[in-house]
């Protein structure tokens, strides 16, 4: 990827993405299949499916991530890519408890990353 292009897929991601390491399970009109999730944002996350999946590129999704303490958090959007097993995903939590849910989550992503939470 030349630097033009690398710019101009920051601008359009638009939001920094914290790697993380939590189960998950993605949700389409396909299936359900379980997932590990790699990193996040507030508008987007990079799943590692751990089976077979027919998830579709720009397929309606629901992804619901474990959370400590027995919770869990809902996001909703498309497939923006697939690239054997890793899925990457446009989403956005799914009402206000699980906005209140992603933000408290970025921030503690952010500060074990040793950056500011955006």
């Amino acid at each position: 990827m030349n630097k033009q292009t690398q710019a101009s897929h920051e601008e359009r991601r638009g939001l920094e993405r914290y790697p993380t390491r939590a189960h998950a399970t993605l949700v389409s009109d396909n299936g359900t299949w379980s997932a590990f999730l790699l990193n996040l944002s507030d508008h987007g996350a990079l799943i590692a499916v751990t089976e077979e999946h027919e998830a579709e590129l720009n397929g309606n999704i629901t992804l619901e991530i474990e959370l400590e303490n027995d919770s869990s958090l809902i996001m909703h959007g498309k497939v923006a890519h697939i690239k054997e097993h890793f899925v990457g995903l446009n989403c956005a939590a799914h009402g206000e408890r699980d906005e209140e849910r992603l933000s408290l989550l970025l921030k503690k992503l952010a500060e074990e990353d040793g950056q500011e939470p955006h």
